[in-house]
């Protein structure tokens, strides 16, 4: 007569064997799976070296042009007689970059800068009629946003030789983030441009133009301040391109 003791032994081992059969249909059906396919990619030679395999500089060049390809971008837009120089750009391949990124500009000219509008742009995002998806960046007060208005030394502005770095806005920083996790292939492409530049003395620049007020009439409203104010689609006259600032 078999043992109760006997029975909770056989009935443990089939308990046992049955675990291991499934375990180990996991691990078959893991090790089925198709291997991923292997990238491409091409290499420039003389025809007479078409077939020879790859040799290891031929293959170190081309993981570095991988890597390349794959580490986000920013590009400077530059303009004749900026008077700023991007001059170190900070944690732009972080994957918190939309908290971490920095730009630091430098004033190389010779007068005191009381108010700078920059935009980042996000080249890979399409946007219709010839549209470019952008977040703003500012220097200054916001009423140095017109030229026309005088600087007063006691607020800030940065004199020749001075440093600024730029930082993305709290306001946008949310949206980002959660637009970089549900899309991160949208901020690849960056460009970062200067729009307005203002000296305080009724001189700057504008989309890269030099302007020059000292010698016109001040128009009555808030005139330049007004157009950069909270608007979030600014149209530029010199290249026709439309900025979307993004929600924040």
């Amino acid at each position: 007569m078999v043992s109760a003791n006997s029975i909770k032994l056989l009935l443990a081992a089939i308990v046992f064997a049955a675990l291991v059969i499934i375990v180990g249909a996991k691990v078959n059906a893991g090790t089925a799976a198709a291997p991923p396919e292997p990238s491409t990619r091409q290499i420039l030679r003389r025809k007479d070296r078409s077939k020879l395999p790859a040799s290891a500089s031929e293959i170190a060049e081309l993981r570095r042009k991988t890597q390349d390809k794959e580490k986000r971008q920013l590009k400077i837009r530059e303009f004749k007689d900026m008077p700023l120089k991007v001059q170190a750009i900070r944690n732009l391949d972080s994957e918190s970059w939309h908290k971490d990124l920095q730009i630091e500009v430098k004033n190389i000219g010779t007068k005191p800068i009381y108010s700078i509008l920059a935009y980042l742009e996000f080249l890979d995002e399409k946007v219709p009629d010839n549209g470019v998806s952008a977040i703003i960046l500012r220097f200054g007060e916001r009423k140095y946003l017109d030229i026309t208005v005088a600087g007063d030394p006691r607020d800030a502005h940065l004199n020749p030789g001075d440093t600024y770095v730029f930082m993305i806005e709290e306001k946008y920083k949310k949206g980002l983030a959660i637009r970089h996790e549900r899309s991160p292939e949208l901020f690849k492409h960056m460009e970062f441009r200067f729009n307005l530049i203002s000296f305080g003395d009724r001189t700057g620049f504008e989309v890269g133009d030099p302007t020059d007020y000292r010698n016109v009439k001040k128009p009555s409203g808030d005139g330049t301040a007004a157009k950069h104010g909270n608007t979030t689609t600014v149209k530029l006259t010199r290249d026709a391109t439309t900025f979307i600032e993004l929600p924040s």
